[in-house]
């Protein structure tokens, strides 16, 4: 289950033009990839992958993931703090007088912090031990009716 507070912070803040969406499909499809990865070979086989890895949130959350020490829900409450945490930070940076904070920041921040959301809530599903279709059909609800694309789970 989703955490309240998270969607309703999404819904009233987060604003991605289609533009933006589309750069954060890709880590909706990295995701899919790590499930039916995690499905085959079991959640250890992506141990050896973590590396290649280049966002290191998701390292971090994948890391958390197979280390095996927090059920699903912990891991949800651990990563939507350290989201929690990010959207705090930037919310400061824009308050500051002497801070321009222009469009284009705006857009870079929530293109992050979007891309994190889809991260922890990806994640958790893994850990959950959903299914690569599960896991695609739910992502691509943060996106909207015209990603449905992203569900071409193989």
């Amino acid at each position: 289950m989703r955490n309240k507070q998270v969607d309703d912070w999404v819904s009233e803040n987060m604003v991605l033009s289609d533009n933006d969406k589309r750069q954060c499909v890709g880590i909706a499809q990295q995701l899919v990839e790590i499930t039916i990865d995690v499905q085959r070979n079991g959640l250890l086989s992506i141990e050896d992958k973590l590396l290649q890895i280049k966002d290191t949130f998701l390292q971090k959350a994948l890391s958390l993931a197979f280390d095996g020490a927090m059920s699903p829900y912990e891991l949800r409450e651990t990563l939507q703090h350290d989201f929690m945490a990010d959207y705090a930070a930037c919310k400061k940076e824009a308050a500051q007088p002497s801070h321009i904070y222009n469009v284009t920041n705006t857009q870079i921040k929530n293109r992050e912090l979007f891309t994190r959301l889809l991260i922890t809530e990806g994640v958790t599903e893994i850990a959950k031990g959903a299914n690569a279709m599960q896991i695609a059909v739910y992502l691509a609800s943060f996106f909207g009716e015209n990603y449905f694309h992203i569900t071409d789970a193989r």
